[in-house]
C-alpha cells in the first residue's frame, strides 16, 4: 500500500509477487478473512492495494 501511494507500482508488483511465491495460495479473500484491523475502512484499502499490485481475488 505504501508503495502504491509513493507512486511505485513496478516495486509495489515486485513485492506482490514475491509475496505469492512466498504464499501460492494468499489471496485478497483470504486477506478480507483474516482481516486484522478494527478499522473497515483501513482494510479494504489495504486490499484495494493488493489487487492493484497484482494479488489475485
Amino acid at each position: 500500500m505504501a508503495l502504491l501511494k509513493l507512486n511505485r507500482l513496478d516495486e509495489a508488483q515486485a513485492a506482490a509477487r514475491r509475496l505469492m511465491e512466498a504464499f501460492p495460495t494468499y489471496t485478497l479473500t483470504l486477506q478480507r478473512q483474516i482481516n486484522p484491523w478494527r478499522d473497515k475502512v483501513f482494510a479494504e484499502r489495504y486490499v484495494e492495494a493488493l489487487g492493484i499490485s497484482g494479488v489475485p481475488e
